[in-house]
């Protein structure tokens, strides 16, 4: 057996385990190629939930904070409790921005948007005309309509709707995962 029949014999016997290995080594990088892919694209599900989620914190939390500094006020007459309530209709007009942002391609959405901001509008406006009953030197009459529950009804629903928001992102995050 000569040197040239011996390497071309040894050479042919490598060739198809090279090839299988090569084939397998592309085949293994397509794979980690798309698992990257899906693993980035739940990254990303994933942080805007997390976005959404504080977005509906934030507008629920600038709401309760009014509220608080507003019923502070009008029990105490003290203004340092309407410290938290001045600027709240450009904050929660900011907030509600921001999360119509995150969501403005979601258009099954719209819905709970559109009644979360008529609601946080309707409690807007309902605490500013009480305090203009306060300021007309009505008190009497704007406690009496803290005593109602129309301001309570409110702010459960922006609440009920706000949580319907971010529980409907997480089960999207989760069902997309």
């Amino acid at each position: 057996m000569h040197a040239d029949e011996l390497s071309t014999r040894v050479a042919s016997w490598w060739r198809w385990p090279l090839l299988g290995s090569i084939v397998l080594l592309g085949t293994l990088g397509a794979m980690a190629a798309a698992q990257y892919s899906e693993f980035t694209r739940a990254t990303a599900d994933i942080e805007h939930a997390d976005a959404v989620t504080t977005a509906v914190d934030q507008l629920v939390s600038i709401m309760v904070d009014a509220e608080t500094g507003f019923r502070g006020y009008l029990l105490t007459s003290n203004p340092v409790f309407l410290d938290s309530y001045r600027g709240v209709d450009g904050r929660a007009r900011d907030a509600m921005v921001a999360l119509t942002s995150l969501l403005a391609n979601d258009t099954s959405r719209r819905g709970d948007l559109s009644r979360l901001s008529a609601l946080v509008d309707e409690r807007l406006s309902w605490m500013a005309a009480t305090l203009a009953l306060d300021d007309q030197g009505d008190r009497e009459r704007a406690l009496d309509r803290v005593r109602t529950t129309s301001g309570k009804r409110l702010m459960d629903n922006i609440r009920l709707v706000s949580g319907t928001l971010k529980s409907e992102q997480r089960t999207r995050t989760a069902n997309r995962s």
